[in-house]
């Protein structure tokens, strides 16, 4: 009976174990595979040279068990994610190549389409991990999604100054940028200059709900309400 009860535990183990600690034997054996197939860091060489010669479903089929393996390769999380970009899966491609900078390394031109897809993916966190390590700051573009960004989290004072850069720099969609500026000044509770930004937002183009719904706000917190029916009836139109 015991050596029955032994032989159960036996089997036992030869199943529930390797299940248990399959992810770091799958990861032992793989080390092993690439470190003998190839020498120090000659993977890395393969893999810029697919991203050089614009091989990126190759270099992203290559990277993803290295990167399952050599987690803490952030040059490797870096041009894998710009490859991912450049196949088209921009926000999994930017998410990796956020991953990636742990180090303080970056692209310029990299970093600047990575922000600008964060923040059309509405992910202003992710935006606000380069802000908090000011790159980029003074460029036009990327002070108006900062911007954003920090209005979004609710800082409010570090939000209208990359907005005026944004503005100052001569950030181009002004209609958008002028609607940005008067919430947070309504934020601020600076009502008229508030009221003024969202004017010239408003005569810049059609103007969707959200920026007639915030001009009402102001024009009844000023209390110019006869401007705040006059919205309302167009905005019913």
């Amino acid at each position: 009976m015991k050596k029955f009860i032994l032989f159960i535990i036996f089997i036992s183990c030869s199943f529930v174990l390797p299940f248990y600690f399959h992810t770091e034997i799958y990861r032992f054996y793989l080390k092993f595979y690439y470190s003998h197939r190839y020498q120090g860091n000659e993977y890395m060489d393969k893999a810029r040279k697919l991203y050089d010669e614009g091989k990126y479903t190759e270099l992203v089929d290559f990277a993803g068990p290295l990167l399952y393996v050599y987690m803490d390769n952030n040059e490797l999380k870096r041009l894998t994610g710009m490859g991912m970009i450049r196949l088209g899966e921009e926000f999994a491609g930017a998410e990796l190549y956020t991953a990636g900078m742990e180090n303080g390394k970056y692209n310029e031109f990299e970093a600047a389409r990575v922000i600008k897809i964060l923040f059309y993916s509405e992910v202003y966190g992710d935006v606000l991990y380069y802000y908090e390590r000011g790159i980029l700051r003074k460029n036009m573009d990327i002070s108006y999604y900062y911007g954003v960004s920090l209005l979004r989290a609710g800082r409010i004072d570090e939000a209208y100054e990359m907005l005026m850069n944004a503005k100052k720099n001569g950030f181009s969609d002004t209609q958008m940028l002028y609607y940005q500026i008067g919430l947070v000044l309504e934020k601020k509770k600076k009502f008229r200059e508030s009221a003024e930004y969202l004017v010239q937002a408003y005569n810049r183009g059609p103007a969707n709900y959200e920026l007639i719904n915030t001009l009402v706000r102001v024009y009844s917190a000023l209390g110019m309400y006869e401007q705040a029916g006059a919205l309302l009836r167009s905005k019913k139109k």
